[in-house]
C-alpha cells in the first residue's frame, strides 16, 4: 500500500501545483488589465488637460489682442511679448503632460513585468514542490543512507536519546 500512497501524494502535489501556477497566470492577466485600465485612464485625463490648456492658451491669447486692439497697440512688441510668454506656458505645459505619460507608461510596464514575475515564481514554487514529493516518495534523505527516514546521522559520542527512548 506504500506505493499507492506516494503515487496519490505525487497526484495530488502536482495537481495543487497545477492549480497554483493557473492561478498565478489569471492573477497576472488581471492585474495587466487593471494596468491596462489606468493607462487608458490617465491617457484620457492627459488628452482633456492638452485640451483645456490649449483652450486657455486661446482665451487668453484673444483677449490680449482684443485689448491691444482697444487700446490702438494692435500688433505692437508688447501684444507681440505677452502672447509669446502664453505660447511659452503652454509649452510647459504640454512637456509635463508628455513627462507624465512616460512616467505612467514606465510604471505600467514594471506592474506588467511584475506579474510576469509572479508567474515565474509559482512555476518554481510549483516545480519545487513537486519534486520534494517524489524525494519523499522514493525514500527521502534515508535512501541515501540505508535508513528508512530523514533522521540526521548520529555523530560519534552523542547520545542518540530517540534510540533509547528517553
Amino acid at each position: 500500500m506504500g506505493i499507492e500512497v506516494a503515487i496519490l501524494g505525487l497526484v495530488l502535489a502536482g495537481a495543487g501545483a497545477k492549480m497554483q501556477h493557473d492561478a498565478a497566470k489569471d492573477a497576472a492577466k488581471e492585474q495587466e488589465e487593471i494596468a491596462n485600465q489606468k493607462s487608458a485612464a490617465s491617457k484620457q485625463r492627459r488628452i482633456e488637460e492638452r485640451r483645456a490648456a490649449f483652450r486657455k492658451r486661446r482665451i487668453a491669447a484673444a483677449r490680449i489682442q482684443q485689448m491691444a486692439e482697444g487700446t490702438g497697440t494692435g500688433e505692437s512688441s508688447a501684444e507681440t511679448g505677452a502672447l509669446s510668454s502664453i505660447d511659452i506656458t503652454a509649452a510647459n505645459t504640454r512637456g509635463s503632460i508628455n513627462a507624465n505619460e512616460q512616467i505612467e507608461q514606465s510604471i505600467t510596464n514594471s506592474q506588467n513585468r511584475l506579474a510576469e514575475i509572479g508567474v515565474d515564481s509559482s512555476k518554481g514554487a510549483a516545480i519545487s514542490s513537486i519534486g520534494s514529493s517524489i524525494f519523499q516518495a522514493g525514500g527521502g534523505f534515508g535512501a541515501f543512507t540505508g535508513g528508512s527516514g530523514t533522521k540526521a546521522p548520529v555523530e560519534e559520542g552523542v547520545a542518540d536519546y530517540t534510540a533509547k527512548g528517553q
